[in-house]
């Protein structure tokens, strides 16, 4: 004898199924209770063999996260309509789901749904991903042996895509290639499962005057700068701000920015001018709670006054103001993230130690920082400048 109890969500019925098996005769008896409407109803052996088959498949289907349609979440056991319309949005919006966990990220799908139905998901792998992406040469780093031994790239366009990061400093996506002398955008499309731009950087700046650990090496790098009337590169004195400067200059949508102290005579308060006289849809999300003692405003005050002329330019307070924001991140065109210890300010780029990461082209590290901009703005801000 057993039994199995499950819920049918359709009906939101719990049924309970008692079956015996009989060896008298060799048939099968079944018996159905329905708990709540205290009926008990004696069923032909198939009816009951047909509907135990449907819940059995239900509970052992297995979805790809990636793959899966709103219908086949909701064909789930555990799954609603809306939790599976849910799953299939963040999924347009967020790209590919990297391991099944990330599905509690979607809104209405909790940890408790998640533990429920974890067996029935799975995050099968792309094309990308069996040749390990991670293995995958990137345009912004590998060396031109590495460039030739592509398929469709000649030692003459190895040499220059080395030419163009000299001149442009990194490839923000795989259709720049076509920039490059001798690329195209159908090179770009031939190179699509074989080569990545993923750049992943950390900075680092020592206090004034010193020099140790990796930031001699990392000072070079952030050194390399997009001019602000060119799109070609200049090396410029190393400091912490030049990273940001050298991202920010290359927006040309989107530039949204969280920052705890954001002042105005900083060189990244520069770049993000130049951005809005470009024509760049900026918002900030910015901190509150710390005050000038004198004026009593929020020590971001100065940089939302210096960018209050620009219609394209929006910014948000926490709603509550006693509570301190302390992110320091920005999100560009919806490419480039950088985030880090360090503030828009004199003192972060001369007289403390601070660090910044760069991530170009990763689009699991962007989601999880839109969607972290989606909470602050959205739900915690309250509008300072550009809203209604």
């Amino acid at each position: 004898m057993f039994s199995t109890a499950y819920r049918n969500r359709k009906e939101d019925v719990i049924v309970d199924r008692i079956l015996w098996a009989s060896g008298i005769g060799g048939v099968l008896f079944a018996v159905v209770a329905l708990v709540g409407c205290g009926l008990g109803t004696e069923l032909p052996d198939n009816a009951v063999a047909e509907e135990f088959g449907r819940e059995s498949a239900r509970a052992t289907t297995v979805v790809d996260l990636n793959a899966a349609t709103a219908g086949e979440f909701d064909a789930l056991p555990y799954v609603t309509p809306a939790q599976g319309a849910a799953i299939v949005a963040y999924r347009d919006r967020y790209g590919r789901f990297e391991a099944i966990e990330e599905v509690t990220m979607v809104p209405g799908v909790g940890s408790a749904t998640f533990e429920k139905i974890k067996k029935n998901l799975k995050v099968a792998p792309t094309a990308i991903d069996e040749t390990d992406s991670e293995q995958q040469p990137s345009l912004n780093s590998a060396i031109a042996s590495t460039l030739a031994s592509l398929p469709s790239i000649t030692a003459s366009l190895a040499d220059a895509i080395i030419a163009y990061r000299g001149l442009y400093g990194f490839f923000s996506s795989l259709e720049d290639i076509a920039k490059v002398s001798g690329g195209s955008a159908a090179l770009a499309s031939a190179l699509r499962d074989k080569v990545n731009v993923t750049s992943h950087e950390a900075f680092f700046a020592p206090k004034s005057g010193e020099t140790y650990g990796n930031a001699a090496v990392n000072q070079l790098r952030v050194a390399l700068v997009k001019r602000a009337d060119a799109e070609t590169v200049e090396w410029l004195p190393p400091s912490l701000a030049n990273g940001a400067v050298d991202f920010i200059r290359r927006a040309t949508s989107k530039l949204r920015i969280a920052m705890y102290s954001f002042r105005n005579n900083t060189p990244e308060f520069a770049a993000v001018k130049e951005a809005a006289e470009r024509g760049v849809a900026i918002e900030m999300y910015l901190d509150a709670s710390e005050r000038d003692e004198v004026t009593k405003l929020p020590y971001t005050e100065g940089a939302v006054q210096g960018l209050a002329m620009f219609p394209n330019v929006k910014a948000k307070y926490p709603k509550y103001s006693s509570r301190m924001m302390h992110q320091k991140f920005a999100i560009i065109d919806d490419t480039i993230v950088f985030n880090g210890s360090a503030n828009f300010s004199g003192g972060a780029n001369s007289k403390y130690d601070e660090s910044r990461v760069f991530f170009v082209g990763d689009a699991h590290v962007l989601a999880q920082f839109e969607a972290e901009w989606d909470r602050l703005w959205n739900k915690l801000g309250k509008w300072r400048l550009g809203g209604n």
